[in-house]
């Protein structure tokens, strides 16, 4: 039972082994249903005697028994053969991509039932021992034909997930050892039964290139394997075993088979993938897991929120391809938005962070300077991002705030700042008082123009009539067009002061009342 020490272990290895060669070279004398069968003789070389003892002498029914008695006692030696441990077995794996238990190191022998041969190492070596020799096909059948089952085989794909998880981080810790791509005793005795002598191989440590070279080449066979199971007992044990599993291989690791179509109009990797061509073919294994046709808006929105969850930590950093991502998903979900009327849309700022759509502010008037004053900290949409896509899932328009905004400067360029007109007074109530205490016709208005003057004391005072029209596409809003012309210009040549600007911006003549020397401290204070 290969219990003990190490020598024991060796013990009963080596013995396994001398058993196993010499099963091999008597196999036709201990199974000898393996023996050819010997062709039957002409007729034309049967005498009539003998056909005469054949019917005379020979006992069918007797015959018959025996074969039964010999059938039923070969099967019972075969039975106890398969299910004793002296067969040798793998102690280490063979390469660094086939899963492995931990207790097989101190366990050189095992069950011919629960050994797999090399040619199906990568189905089952997690669950099934990995036999450590190559004896003749015919006692391979004999001895190692019972099969692997289906749960084995989804097992061996779920823990060849797992390890490439683990050997992709041993590849990315700087100090990490070589580790053995083959096992220097083991494998060197397999090759040396199976080829002849070859040198041991060398130790060197894989690459991940190398790992994934090993894994695509592997894994259709497992798929294949899976892919023929059809019953709904099998299709329950592959859903139970590889349930919540990233399973679904992609070429450069292996992801969860809710993120995966057979197309997609975005290249959304590493979030959502598209399955490889090589592995479609697998439709019915896919199909079982729901592996959908083609993403929808909805898939593409949960992108989006996944991002922004990630951009909560301090650390975290987006490269350039995921914010190329992050503008190709929003401009793809603005022409679907009447599909996701209760989903939040989140969307890349101008500053590269992913942030819910409706909190940014997209760029209509773009001869505005950023900066429109302390009270306005507007975030700003990523500028790869249209207008017409902005407004369409959810952003605000930069006008619309201004318009908006309570605040009382902005800053329309060159280094100046603007006051806002704002009076605690109805202004339009005001105009409309104001209006109706002057005489009629037009000179009214245009004598407080140069009462204005006078108080600036200018010399000179000039009328300007243009008929001249303004474009509008640079306006807060729409009806701002109707106020781009025609015009009146009246000029005087009076230094114009802060004071000035405060008394114009505000109706009535609270400041002129004090100053005895003005003309307009007797007019109604027309701006």
């Amino acid at each position: 039972q290969a219990q003990g020490g190490v020598e024991e272990r060796e013990l009963a290895k080596g013995r396994g082994m001398e058993l196993l060669m010499f099963l091999d070279q008597n196999m036709y004398e201990y199974f000898p249903e393996l023996k050819p069968k010997a062709k039957p003789k002409s007729r034309s070389k049967t005498s009539f005697f003998q056909k005469m003892t054949s019917v005379l002498y020979d006992d069918e029914s007797e015959r018959t028994l025996k074969n039964q008695i010999e059938t039923r006692t070969q099967a019972t030696r075969i039975h106890q053969l398969i299910h004793l441990r002296w067969v040798p077995v793998f102690q280490h794996p063979p390469h660094e991509m086939l899963p492995w238990k931990s207790e097989y190191e101190n366990s050189p022998v095992a069950a011919p039932v629960d050994i797999i041969t090399r040619d199906d190492r990568w189905f089952g070596s997690y669950n099934l021992r990995l036999l450590d020799g190559s004896p003749s096909k015919g006692l391979r059948s004999v001895l190692f034909g019972t099969g692997i089952r289906v749960e084995d085989v989804a097992t061996q794909l779920k823990m060849m997930s797992d390890l490439f998880v683990v050997r992709k981080e041993e590849l990315d810790r700087p100090s990490s050892p070589p580790s053995l791509v083959e096992d220097t005793q083991n494998e060197n005795e397999l090759e040396v039964t199976l080829e002849g002598t070859v040198p041991p191989p060398k130790q060197r440590k894989p690459t991940l290139n190398s790992l994934c070279q090993t894994v695509t080449a592997e894994i259709p066979r497992i798929y294949h394997r899976l892919d023929q199971c059809t019953t709904n007992d099998e299709i329950n044990v592959i859903k139970r075993v590889l349930h919540g599993v990233q399973w679904l291989w992609m070429g450069d690791g292996f992801v969860d088979s809710d993120h995966a179509a057979f197309s997609s109009s975005i290249n959304a990797a590493p979030y959502l993938h598209v399955v490889p061509p090589d592995l479609a073919c697998f439709r019915n294994l896919l199909t079982v897991f729901a592996v959908r046709a083609a993403f929808s808006s909805s898939d593409y929105c949960h992108v989006l929120q996944t991002m922004a969850a990630r951009g909560t930590d301090k650390n975290a950093s987006w490269k350039f391809s995921e914010i190329e991502l992050a503008v190709n998903l929003v401009q793809s979900l603005s022409d679907d938005m009447m599909k996701l009327p209760d989903m939040e849309i989140f969307a890349p700022s101008e500053t590269n962070k992913i942030v819910p759509a409706s909190s940014l502010v997209y760029d209509d008037a773009p001869w505005l300077a950023k900066n429109t004053g302390k009270g306005n900290t507007f975030t700003f949409i990523h500028p790869k991002i249209s207008n017409t896509v902005a407004e369409k899932v959810g952003g605000k328009s930069l006008r619309h705030m201004l318009l908006q905004s309570n605040t009382t400067a902005v800053d329309f360029g060159g280094g100046i700042a603007h006051e806002a007109f704002g009076q605690s007074e109805s202004i339009t109530r005001r105009l409309r008082s104001i209006i109706e205490m002057y005489p009629e016709g037009p000179y009214s208005q245009l004598n407080e123009l140069v009462q204005n003057a006078d108080d600036a004391k200018a010399s000179v005072v000039k009328f300007s009539y243009s008929q001249k029209r303004y474009g509008t596409s640079s306006l807060l809003g729409p009806k701002l067009g109707e106020w781009q012309g025609p015009a009146l210009l009246v000029y005087n040549d009076a230094t114009f002061s802060a004071r000035d600007f405060q008394n114009l911006s505000r109706i009535g003549q609270a400041s002129k009342i004090e100053n005895l020397s003005t003309t307009g401290r007797f007019g109604l204070g027309f701006n």
